[in-house]
């Protein structure tokens, strides 16, 4: 089999990959134009010159497995999936078959939704996505050679997505000072730019400087008429 005809595969598969009908629709011409293939035929070149690439491949495009086109409401971003093999997935901020949140992560979460709901006692990415959010990498493959070396790669896969999102009025938040440059690729009045919580590690702070974002956003959701997120 020649490379083309492996690319081709892997495109079928990547597309197959994604269970959601709504997003299978709107994502499908991404599948079938130049770009997609440029992104594969890099990594496969990547991979046989030994830069082991995460997560699965079934897993680069699980984001869009977890919720429902025509209900989002939310984006919620991150810079790169998990370098580890064993532990990467597609869902941004996660790990695992066992669908765990990063720690640092999970911790400044819960306790920003308890600032909504102060019984609360943890926090489920399914239910996150159930309501209308999308767990989104602005990569969506990393290696654990270089940090964030494969943002720009996806950029013809991000400018298809946000053109298809742009008249949907969604909230967008981008958590992580180095990647708040990325916002500027959106044409959106209605984007947050928060801190990594876990930069708290290096820090001597005990509490996310930006806790009140779950807050910020359910008031930016109902100022544009849409329900709210139960975070």
């Amino acid at each position: 089999m020649d490379q083309q005809e492996r690319i081709n595969d892997i495109k079928e598969y990547l597309y197959s990959s994604m269970t959601d009908s709504t997003w299978k629709k709107e994502l499908r011409w991404f599948f079938y134009d130049k770009p997609i293939e440029n992104i594969i035929k890099f990594l496969d070149n990547q991979y046989n010159t030994g830069y082991k690439w995460n997560p699965k491949p079934e897993k680069i495009f699980e984001a869009f497995n977890y919720n429902n086109y025509d209900n989002l409401k939310v984006v919620i971003i991150n810079s790169e999936p998990s370098s580890n093999y064993l532990i990467s997935r597609g869902l941004s901020f996660s790990l695992s078959e066992s669908k765990s949140i990063k720690p640092y992560f999970y911790k400044e979460f819960l306790k920003s939704a308890q600032l909504l709901n102060p019984s609360k006692t943890e926090i489920n990415f399914d239910d996150w996505c159930n309501q209308g959010a999308l767990l989104l990498n602005l990569s969506l493959t990393s290696t654990h050679k270089s940090r964030n070396k494969y943002i720009d790669l996806w950029k013809p896969f991000r400018e298809y997505l946000f053109d298809n999102l742009k008249d949907k009025n969604l909230v967008y938040i981008f958590v992580g000072k180095s990647i708040w440059e990325y916002s500027t690729e959106l044409d959106s009045d209605n984007i947050f730019k928060v801190t990594n919580p876990s930069s708290l590690r290096h820090t001597n702070n005990k509490n996310w400087s930006d806790q009140s974002i779950f807050i910020e956003v359910n008031n930016k959701l109902k100022q544009l008429n849409k329900d709210e997120i139960k975070w």
